[in-house]
């Protein structure tokens, strides 16, 4: 997901703190240092991962929003009744006309 992405790449490989002139991966993950052990969080990013897929869920919202047909978009991951995550989309429609929005 790196290759030609200079600006993406220098986000992701970091120089490493504790080996000099060593770079280290920027997860994304949020941990912290607690009892001897690390402890995760969460995520920095809107990254998901859906049936071992990782999702990065602002670049749906980006496509969605070039849509003509939509004015706005929020995309999240939720949880069905059996435990699975899915992704829902949200969009604020540029026009009020559902009905034409369904033909289209």
């Amino acid at each position: 997901g790196y290759l030609n992405k200079e600006d993406e790449t220098a986000k992701r490989f970091v120089a490493d703190p504790f080996v000099p002139g060593e770079r280290m991966y920027r997860t994304g993950d949020l941990v912290k240092w607690e009892n001897g052990g690390i402890e995760y969080i969460g995520r920095i990013d809107q990254q998901v991962k859906v049936r071992g897929y990782r999702i990065e869920l602002s670049e749906i919202e980006v496509q969605l929003a070039q849509l003509s047909e939509v004015q706005d978009a929020a995309v999240t991951a939720v949880k069905d009744k059996g435990g699975n995550t899915a992704i829902a989309a949200y969009v604020t429609p540029e026009t009020a006309d559902i009905e034409a929005l369904k033909s289209s």
